[in-house]
C-alpha cells in the first residue's frame, strides 16, 4: 500500500512539474494547440477537470482541426457522465469535419449512454461508410439493430461482414440468432451448426444475446449432438 501511494505521489509530482514545464515554454515560444493540449492531459491527470476543459478548449481554439482536441473535450465529459456536454463538442467537431470516423464512433457512443438507439445505428453506420471496416464496428451495429428489431437490415450487415471476416463466431452465432428471429430456421441451424464447428466454446456467450431462440427444441438436440 505504501508503494502504491509513493508511486502515486511521483506521479502527480511528475503532471505538476510537466505543466510548469509547458507553461515556461510558452513563455518564450507562441503557444501551440500540442502544448494547450498536453497540459489539459496532465490537469486531467491530477484530476483538475475544470482546468483540463480550459485547456482543451485552447487546443481547438487554436487549431480547430485537431481531432485529438476534440476528442478530449469529449472523453472527459464522458467520462464524467455528462454526456450532453459530450454531444455538444462532439457535434462541434462534426460540424468541422464530418468525415472523421472517430467522431462518428464517439457520437455513437453517447448516443447509447443517451438511450437514442436509432441514432447511434446510424452513427455506426456511417463509420462504416467511412471505411471502418473493424469487426467490433459490425458488431456493435448489429447490436443495436437487434436491439431495435431490424433484424433483417442485421443479417444484411453480418453478410457484409463475413465476406472479409469469413466465419469469425461473432457473426456466425449472431446470424443464427437472427435467422431463427425471422423464421428462417434452415439458416439459423446451418450456421448454428458451423458455429458449434469452429467454436462451441462462444455458445454460452451469445446464449446470453438470444436466450429465448437458443432455448428452442431444434437448439437443444444440436446442443446434445456437440455434447455441449
Amino acid at each position: 500500500a505504501h508503494l502504491e501511494k509513493a508511486k502515486t505521489l511521483e506521479e502527480l509530482k511528475y503532471y505538476k512539474e510537466a505543466i510548469e514545464f509547458y507553461h515556461l515554454t510558452m513563455e518564450l515560444d507562441t503557444p501551440t494547440s500540442f502544448a494547450y493540449l498536453r497540459i489539459g492531459k496532465c490537469y486531467e491527470k491530477l484530476d483538475q477537470i475544470h482546468m483540463a476543459v480550459e485547456f482543451y478548449n485552447k487546443t481547438v481554439n487554436e487549431d480547430p482541426l485537431l481531432d485529438k482536441g476534440w476528442l478530449a473535450l469529449t472523453e472527459i465529459f464522458i467520462n464524467n457522465k455528462n454526456f450532453q456536454k459530450a454531444l455538444f463538442y462532439i457535434k462541434k467537431a462534426l460540424s468541422i469535419d464530418e468525415e472523421n470516423n472517430d467522431y462518428w464512433q464517439k457520437l455513437a457512443e453517447i448516443k447509447l449512454k443517451l438511450d437514442l438507439f436509432e441514432e447511434a445505428a446510424r452513427a455506426y453506420l456511417k463509420c462504416i461508410e467511412l471505411g471502418d471496416d473493424r469487426l467490433e464496428m459490425y458488431i456493435a451495429l448489429v447490436d443495436v439493430l437487434h436491439f431495435l428489431g431490424d433484424f433483417n437490415d442485421a443479417i444484411k450487415i453480418l453478410l457484409d461482414a463475413r465476406e472479409k471476416y469469413k466465419n469469425r463466431s461473432e457473426i456466425t452465432y449472431r446470424l443464427a440468432g437472427l435467422y431463427f428471429l425471422v423464421q428462417k430456421e434452415d439458416e439459423g441451424l446451418f450456421f448454428l451448426e458451423n458455429s458449434f464447428k469452429n467454436n462451441y466454446e462462444y455458445f454460452q456467450v451469445i446464449k446470453d444475446i438470444f436466450p429465448i431462440v437458443f432455448d428452442r427444441s431444434e437448439v437443444t438436440h444440436l446442443e446434445r449432438k456437440f455434447n455441449i
